[in-house]
């Protein structure tokens, strides 16, 4: 067991912590039920984290570079790795949480276990700023009581720390249904917050050197996806656009309030400000309006690595629903499956001028909406049409008189109605033609 967190520890903590995030990808991934189900938590947790480690994975592990400790050096470059690759907001969020870390334990040479719960609570706060609208029942839930556990145990000794942290961690994820409905309803708990205890376990087990046995969650059942593949947000916008950004804090907070005004799911986050006051900062949000988005970056400082995703195409490639994950289509009109739009089962709509070219073939039956009724292409066999009457009992009310030329009467509904193709003959110098 340790004693101390140091930059080894660390070191390994990102490795490992990267290996088990790719092993619960796909777990994390069907657990992303908020506010739409078959979102991509896990899959941006884990890019998120890969590009933290390929950060400090650069860095050779000396003692300190510039008077700082080792520990927060290493911390730094995680955070600064984990805001440039960050992906979606479970991505944003769990950077900001490592830079709450880091600026906690910036002047610690020995992280023991009271630094580290001081510097959960830190990267807690942190995490709520990030977010415009903070929801409980997130991995906001998850990070507050971790850090709650940490400063209840008071104590120096890092693994009991840990440990406390990480139950309770697990504990608030299984509580995170009673805070949100939609969790509730799924019958899954919140995918960011997972992501937040697959990390704290694999600190656990650098710290102790054994992982922690917990039971593992129920894999939530395979469904149909509801509108499209999106973490948090409300379903009103249909683009998600994020981009990195090189601007000072004044401009950021206007830049905040303009998108809080075009959008939802606005989480902003930034590192150290350099020697000219200029930071890089992390803007995510979901909205309608993608150039308005992206002007106001323009608007705010320098922004690159613009990245648009439309939430239908998401859902396009996510495919048909696994079997057993939908249901049954609703049966068609005649019990031959679904029909589709504008079509009968198994065949496709004919172009419409086609439609209305095709000659009608007799005894072929139509409907009439001048009648309206269904009207047949021949009359009764044996009555030529011109001679054709009403028949008695007909909306005319006079019976036994003759129909006018070019008009016929439906047999069902008992109602006149115009000839097809019929047409007034015109009178010429020689007679009718």
């Amino acid at each position: 067991m340790l004693e101390t967190l140091d930059a080894a520890a660390l070191h390994r903590w990102c490795a490992g912590g990267l290996a088990a995030l790719k092993r619960h990808q796909e777990e994390i991934n069907q657990l992303n039920v908020y506010p739409v189900p078959d979102g991509d938590t896990g899959t941006n947790l884990v890019l998120t984290m890969t590009s933290a480690e390929q950060a400090v994975r650069l860095e050779r592990d000396d003692p300190g570079v510039g008077g700082q400790p080792a520990p927060a050096r290493v911390l730094r470059l995680l955070a600064r790795g984990a805001l440039l690759g960050a992906r979606g907001n479970s991505g944003v969020i769990v950077s900001q949480i490592l830079r709450g870390l880091a600026d906690a334990l910036g002047d610690t040479s020995e992280v023991r276990g009271r630094a580290l719960a001081r510097a959960l609570r830190a990267a807690g706060t942190a995490a709520y700023s990030a977010v415009a609208e903070p929801v409980e029942g997130t991995v906001l839930s998850v990070v507050t009581a971790a850090a709650a556990a940490a400063e209840r145990a008071d104590t120096d000794d890092l693994p009991a720390v840990v440990r406390a942290a990480a139950t309770a961690a697990a504990e608030a994820l299984a509580r995170t249904p009673e805070q949100l409905p939609a969790l509730a309803r799924a019958g899954v708990v919140d995918a960011g917050g997972r992501g937040l205890c697959v990390l704290l376990d694999a600190l656990v087990e650098v710290v102790t050197g054994a992982a922690p046995e917990r039971p593992e969650p129920a894999p939530a059942p395979p469904r149909r996806p509801l509108a499209a593949a999106r973490e948090t947000g409300s379903t009103e916008y249909a683009y998600e656009v994020q981009f990195l950004l090189d601007a000072d804090r004044a401009a950021v907070h206007r830049l905040r309030a303009e998108l809080a005004r075009l959008g939802d799911s606005l989480v902003v986050v930034g590192d150290e400000a350099d020697a000219t006051g200029t930071s890089t900062w992390n803007v995510h949000v979901h909205v309608n309006d993608v150039g308005a988005a992206i002007e106001a970056g323009v608007v705010a400082g320098r922004p690159y690595q613009i990245s648009v995703t439309r939430f239908e195409d998401q859902l396009a490639e996510a495919g048909p629903p696994e079997a057993g994950g939908g249901g049954a289509p609703p049966p068609g009109p005649r019990g031959g499956g679904a029909r589709p739009p504008g079509g009968r089962p198994g065949r496709g709509r004919r172009p419409r001028r086609r439609r209305l070219r095709r000659r009608r073939r007799s005894g072929q039956r139509w409907w009439s909406p001048q009648v309206p009724g269904w009207l047949r292409s021949s009359p009764p066999r044996g009555r030529p049409w011109w001679t054709a009457t009403r028949p008695p009992g007909s909306c005319s009310g006079r019976s036994g008189r003759l129909a006018r030329p070019g008009w016929w009467c439906c047999r069902t509904t008992r109602t006149p109605g115009r000839w097809p193709g019929w047409r007034p003959r015109r009178r010429s110098r020689s007679g009718y033609r």
